[in-house]
């Protein structure tokens, strides 16, 4: 089993129907920060393990990570794919990157 193919299984049909491209555009990790960092540069093993980290953490936050960052889902699809409030999924998407923001930079220090 391949890195991330418990994610494709585990994702809602909305979230694969949007990684197929239907139509949806990917949105940045930054999205709606007002200090956007060039996320271009990221190591995707190293963002990976750090997303994997923050699920054993708190599983709702990598599940809104997964959907908004890879499935391209807005914050309201995103929060019908996971029966939670617009304002719950906003909270998390802000503190999700937050930590994951964190815990590359982290891994760069090293």
């Amino acid at each position: 089993m391949g890195r991330g193919s418990a994610r494709t299984r585990s994702s809602p049909p909305s979230a694969r129907a949007a990684k197929r491209g239907d139509g949806v555009k990917p949105v940045s990790i930054d999205d709606g920060l007002t200090e956007p960092a060039d996320t271009r540069g990221v190591d995707v093993a190293r963002f990976d393990d750090a997303l994997s980290a923050l699920s054993a953490i708190d599983s709702r936050l990598g599940q809104v990570v997964e959907l908004r960052f890879f499935a391209g889902l807005s914050m309201e699809e995103t929060a019908e794919a996971l029966d939670l409030s617009v304002a719950t999924v906003g909270r998390d998407w802000k503190t999700a990157r937050i930590w994951l923001r964190r815990e590359l930079k982290r891994g760069d220090a090293t």
